[in-house]
């Protein structure tokens, strides 16, 4: 029996396309690695902070067949 480690996921190029249900990653200015949480617990943490968001990667999983 084999098992996947992951299932295959597209990326998403631009933020308008972002949908529910789509993992969200955020790069902040001074922090060196991506983290993913809610958009609310990201405008939270940051707002009013020196520490703008640099990046974001959006990635949309695919069903498993």
């Amino acid at each position: 029996m084999k098992f996947r480690c992951h299932r295959p996921a597209a990326r998403i190029s631009k933020t308008d396309n972002a949908q529910l249900g789509d993992i969200v990653f955020f790069k902040w200015k001074k922090e060196r690695r991506y983290n993913h949480t809610t958009l609310d617990d990201v405008l939270a943490r940051y707002r009013g902070t020196s520490n703008p968001i640099q990046r974001v990667l959006i990635i949309r999983p695919r069903s498993a067949k």
